[in-house]
């Protein structure tokens, strides 16, 4: 099947002088039928529906599971993808982490309704969008040698989520296509070892190497009776790539 992105174009509501920003910038469909944007309300944050037929609608976010770190910014997905009667829309979490000599950033997408009819509704779908982990490995000059110089690993993901053109569920929406690539460097690196109990590298060694168990292609179809969406099959565990 050809794959086709579907998405609508949105618009960003005129933003004020830098500065004087006292609420979420909300983004809006082109033909004015919502906007949203994200705020907090009461310590809860929500998505607001800031314009149209459902203005002053709200709904909890959800927190995804597994990033339960200090650090967390909620943002609206830039992207949205149109629906018989309104759109799917996301919202982002990034959990940042700091270690000692690394970081980790890791963004997750959930993927929320938007129905004129009927208001909104989710998460639906709750996918891992990005990652960028540097962790140090080197504690001294053995370590130094040993590894030729590569003193951090480094693990990078990045996933593309879009409509599938031609095929929907009962309810109308869109089946999604989803695509990830993972990588690694140096290219035998491993999170869940230990960097002092790996082998010593070869030059060939340090370069990026493509992951391929967690560079994958899934579809997802909407299923009508669990209310989410679900894939064609299981998710590989990326839990190295997509915890921080």
């Amino acid at each position: 099947m050809t794959t086709v992105l579907t998405a609508i174009a949105l618009m960003a509501a005129s933003s004020p002088a830098l500065g004087d920003i006292t609420e979420p910038m909300p983004l809006c469909a082109p033909d004015g039928a919502w906007c949203i944007a994200v705020d907090t309300l009461d310590g809860i944050d929500k998505l607001v529906v800031t314009a149209g037929p459902l203005e002053g609608q709200t709904l909890d976010i959800a927190m995804p599971d597994g990033i339960d770190t200090p650090e967390i910014s909620v943002a609206l997905w830039d992207q949205a993808i149109a629906t018989p009667s309104g759109s799917l829309v996301g919202i982002t979490h990034e959990a940042r982490a700091l270690y000692s000599g690394g970081t980790a950033s890791v963004t997750r997408l959930s993927l929320y309704a938007i129905d004129t009819e009927s208001g909104i509704s989710g998460p639906l779908l709750i996918v891992p969008l990005t990652s960028d982990i540097m962790i140090r490995a080197c504690f001294g000059e053995d370590d130094e040698q040993r590894r030729l110089g590569a003193c951090h690993d480094q693990y990078i993901f990045d996933a593309t989520l879009f409509a599938l053109s031609g095929a929907a569920s009962d309810a109308g929406l869109p089946d999604l296509g989803f695509r990830t690539q993972a990588s690694a460097y140096p290219r035998t690196s491993l999170r869940d070892l230990d960097s002092s109990q790996h082998p010593p590298f070869d030059p060939a060694d340090l370069t990026i190497a493509e992951i391929g168990r967690c560079s994958f292609k899934r579809v997802f179809s909407f299923d009508t009776v669990a209310g989410r969406y679900k894939p064609d099959s299981q998710l590989p565990n990326c839990s190295d790539f997509t915890t921080p």
